[in-house]
């Protein structure tokens, strides 16, 4: 992780319960994620900066509230497609 990653996990980290299992869990999948969008797009993609700080938010959101957090999903897709056909 660089320091933009720490930064950024040091300002989400009241939202995580503090369990370490957990916590260590979270950091894989970003890492995991992040790796995968590196390959996907490359690692001169313009837009990664800004995709790391909301890939680590929505790993948080996912591993802390399963069951809402596809339902904030649903309901944000939603939104998006309804306003796409407008």
């Amino acid at each position: 992780m660089d320091e933009n990653e720490r930064a950024c996990l040091d300002r989400l980290c009241p939202f995580a319960d503090g369990n370490p299992r957990r916590l260590k869990r979270i950091i894989n999948v970003f890492n995991v994620g992040r790796r995968v969008a590196e390959l996907r797009r490359g690692k001169k993609w313009p837009g990664l900066a800004e995709f790391k700080p909301k890939l680590l938010k929505f790993v948080i959101m996912l591993e802390q509230w399963p069951y809402r957090a596809p339902a904030c999903l649903k309901r944000w897709l939603r939104r998006v497609y309804w306003h796409a056909r407008q």
